[in-house]
């Protein structure tokens, strides 16, 4: 390609008529330029081309990664399961020739008993041993040297004889031979007897048989128990496990075996092997970056980096099984299903391999954790180069890449872009090189004609654009000549939009206030309609009261006079029956008008019914004289002030009056009263008034039960109609609780209770008064709490609770009204 404009730019026009040109160069061409380039197509291509490579490197990487991976993994496992049984028989040396010197020292042992005599070595024994201050026998201080002889140590309750020291002694002789000829390659060597007896050669712990205290019980110890015949039935050599010896102070295993004559324990061989140098060989040889532990096979733990400390707080007891660590129990689950030849296992949960070879003696596991992310670490070492030379060679071949691209795209495109501009800025004396044979030059061709053609139409837009700017002119005028017109219309109709918004707010503002005002009214007559139902209600209530009053006054004068009549006319009855009874003993003659007379009236059945009769007319009386003493107290509604009046009293009267409603009726059985009295004072109160609200709750209480009885019946046929009042008395109050088993009532209902009118029984039922008196009666007459408490179908409780005595009522009336609630007086006068 040529060099920049200066040689691809030629001039395109010089055949046109200078009078064409002339008119163009008037104008200065419009400075137009195409928007600035974001990005180039080099960087894009070679972006594209990198993200392309870089994935491929990438991809290959990884699988070189995981092919090391795997090729490492067999490597490492086959290392680390030869690791394992590499350290394991080394740790199988001693147990074995543990369990190898026990065999000997047995056979020795029984053929050395087998050569004894009947004679009692006492003197021998005496030279060597003695009894200490607390009772135990022990070697003589004076000639004993523990670095060197076997200490003896008898419990201080054994009873010596022949026996026992023919036995001490001749474990004593052993264990002073074999002891000293093992001493470099186990601890000790030592017999333990059933009669709690040790003889021990431990040159490390000269002083054990001195230390030991007398109250030392062998038989206890782990090292003994292990092998007797309740936990060893077969009477093999067994290990125990890790153990804290308290008299040498350091932590052992026992190899022991028991040994028996005649089917008797005489002794148990014990070497101890000092676990010191085992666990710290556990600890601190391992593999880098893995761990190793020991775990016996009932899965107590021996050895552990992180758990020495636990280890040794619970003597060598860390049961794994109960401690709560779930990676050291999935552990031990794993090593429990360990197959037959089996070495590694995957514990997959928690990314590591297992390393497990069983210790033979012991019965022991010495596991190696290896974490799989030790495997990772060379591979990704070696990945990591992989992927670094990858990326140099992507970053040459980028190199390579970008100059190439300049030279045979870029630049070629450059040049279009500079043409083009030239074109946006009204240049059109350019040409475009068409010499190239390849697409660059297809596209100057191209470009070239488009420019003659942007040329032409330019030319037919100048012309365009100029009637354009006639046309606008014309219809401004015109706009501005309309637009007069619309503002005139557009004021006049504002106007009366004014007027009208104005007449609409004065109407809203009437209409509000009639609103409110049928509001108050409609307010008013309901205010009115409740103050005229109370005030008939407490009208009916106190002409009903003046009338049982008088019934019963009227009522009471000849009851009284039969009441007080009864009494002798039973006596003069039973005068004339002991007079008739008499006569008929001592008089023999029968006189015949005499015994048709007696057979006339029946006499046997006078003298017997007689007595019964005035019995019953008795029972009559006084029911009728509490009839009219319930009437009596009932229709106090008239008595102005409040007096003390017994509360139970003005509840039975109640009752009494209500007894007919109680009763067995057609269509359902008796209701039952369960009273609960308690210990109640004289109250200070209205009793008329409160025996209406008594009145009032009793009724509705009853309405209820028969209302309910019929389906009740039907669901729970043993369901039998009752209400319970209950009295309780709290220093300065009382509390009167009427509750029944009925059908309860709703929220809803319950919100209402104490409404005027509110009720809801069938019209011409009910006025929904009753309660609504009762309300101002308890509170504000007497200024007490009165609360309704009902769940369906679990019955209703109404409680009452009134003050016992009563000061300045008439100032408190006007404070204490709940509100929404007025009184018939109050509303009266309103």
């Amino acid at each position: 390609m040529k060099p920049l404009l200066p040689n691809i730019l030629t001039q395109r026009w010089r055949g046109r008529p200078e009078e064409d040109n002339s008119e163009l160069e008037a104008q200065p061409p419009a400075k137009v330029l195409l928007p600035g380039t974001t990005g180039s197509l080099t960087r894009r291509t070679l972006i594209k081309l990198a993200v392309r490579i870089a994935g491929v490197i990438v991809v290959s990487t990884t699988i070189s990664y995981f092919h090391m991976i795997s090729s490492f993994k067999s490597q490492t496992l086959g290392q680390l399961e030869k690791y394992v049984e590499e350290r394991v028989e080394r740790e199988n040396t001693i147990f074995a020739l543990a369990e190898t010197n026990q065999a000997v020292l047995k056979t020795e042992l029984l053929r050395r008993l087998e050569e004894l005599g009947d004679q009692d070595p006492k003197t021998e024994f005496d030279r060597l041993f003695a009894r200490s201050p607390d009772g135990a026998i022990r070697n003589r201080p004076e000639i004993f040297d523990g670095t060197r002889e076997a200490g003896v140590y008898i419990d201080q309750r054994v009873q010596l004889n022949a026996d026992i020291r023919q036995r001490v002694l001749t474990f004593y002789q052993l264990a002073n031979m074999y002891g000293a000829a093992w001493h470099h390659q186990l601890q000790n060597t030592y017999f333990t007897l059933p009669e709690n007896i040790m003889v021990l050669y431990w040159p490390q712990v000269p002083t054990w048989a001195a230390d030991a205290t007398s109250d030392l019980s062998m038989p206890d110890q782990e090292y003994y128990w292990a092998a007797d015949l309740k936990h060893n039935p077969a009477q093999e050599t067994v290990w125990t496990g890790l153990y804290y010896d308290i008299v040498g102070k350091t932590w052992l295993v026992t190899c022991a075996t028991p040994v028996s004559r005649n089917g008797n324990p005489i002794v148990t061989l014990g070497q101890d092997i000092t676990l010191d140098e085992l666990l710290n060989r556990t600890i601190h040889d391992r593999l880098p970056g893995a761990y190793n532990m020991i775990v016996r096979s009932d899965g107590r733990l021996i050895a552990h980096p992180q758990r020495t400390a636990e280890i040794q707080a619970k003597k060598g007891e860390f049961d794994i099984q109960q401690s709560g660590d779930r990676h050291l129990e999935q552990i031990f689950q794993k090593i429990q299903t360990l197959r037959s030849g089996q070495v590694i296992i995957d514990n997959a949960q928690h990314d590591e391999y297992l390393a497990v070879a069983k210790i033979k003696g012991p019965d022991w596991y010495f596991v190696t954790v290896y974490p799989k992310s030790i495997l990772a670490q060379p591979a990704f070492q070696t990945a990591r180069i992989i992927l670094l030379l990858g990326f140099l060679s992507l970053l040459l071949e980028i190199l390579v890449l970008f100059f190439v691209l300049r030279q045979q795209i870029a630049k070629p495109l450059t040049s279009f872009m500079q043409a083009t501009e030239l074109v946006a800025a009204g240049d059109f004396n350019m040409q475009l090189d068409e010499s190239r044979r390849d697409e660059l030059g297809h596209l100057g061709r191209l470009f070239n004609s488009m420019a003659e053609q942007v040329y032409s139409r330019e030319q037919s837009l100048e012309q365009a654009r100029e009637k354009l700017r006639r046309n606008n002119e014309e219809l401004e005028q015109r706009v501005l000549e309309r637009t007069t017109e619309l503002s005139q219309v557009i004021t006049q109709l504002e106007d009366e939009i004014t007027e009208r918004r104005e007449v609409e707010s004065a109407l809203r503002d009437s209409e509000t206030q009639l609103k409110e005002q049928a509001l108050q009214l409609q307010q008013a007559l309901q205010d009115l309609q409740s103050t005229q139902a109370q005030l008939i209600q407490t009208e009916k209530m106190s002409g009903l009261g003046q009338l049982v009053a008088g019934v019963a006054h009227e009522i009471n004068n000849p009851v009284n006079f039969i009441y007080g009549n009864l009494t002798y006319i039973n006596r003069y009855a039973e005068d004339l029956l002991d007079l008739v009874q008499l006569y008929q003993q001592h008089t023999t003659e029968k006189i015949p008008a005499v015994e048709a007379q007696i057979e006339a009236i029946e006499l046997p059945f006078l003298v017997e019914d007689l007595p019964k009769l005035l019995a019953s007319m008795k029972v009559g009386a006084e029911r009728i004289r509490q009839i009219v003493l319930s009437l009596r107290n009932f229709s106090r509604l008239d008595e102005a002030e409040m007096k003390p009046v017994d509360i139970h009293e003005g509840i039975d009267s109640t009752l009494l009056i209500l007894q007919n409603r109680l009763k067995v009726q057609p269509h359902r059985p008796e209701i039952a009263v369960v009273k609960k009295y308690g210990d109640l004072p004289l109250v200070e109160c209205y009793a008329g008034q409160l025996n209406q609200v008594f009145m009032n709750i009793l009724c509705n209480a009853i309405d209820a039960l028969e209302e309910d009885h019929e389906q009740r019946s039907l669901a729970n046929p043993a369901t039998i109609p009752s209400i319970t009042i209950r009295t309780t008395t709290n220093k300065e109050t009382v509390l009167i609780d009427i509750g029944d088993n009925g059908p309860g009532m709703s929220e809803t209902v319950k919100h209402q209770l104490f409404n005027p009118f509110f009720t809801t029984k069938k019209v011409g039922e009910g006025t929904g008064l009753g309660l609504a008196i009762s309300y101002q009666i308890v509170v504000e007459k007497h200024h007490g709490q009165l609360r309704c408490l009902s769940t369906p179908s679990q019955g209703t409780h109404f409680l009452i609770e009134i003050p016992t005595v009563h000061k300045s009522i008439a100032d408190q009336s006007a404070t204490e009204k709940p509100a929404g609630k007025k009184s018939a007086i109050a509303s009266l006068t309103e």
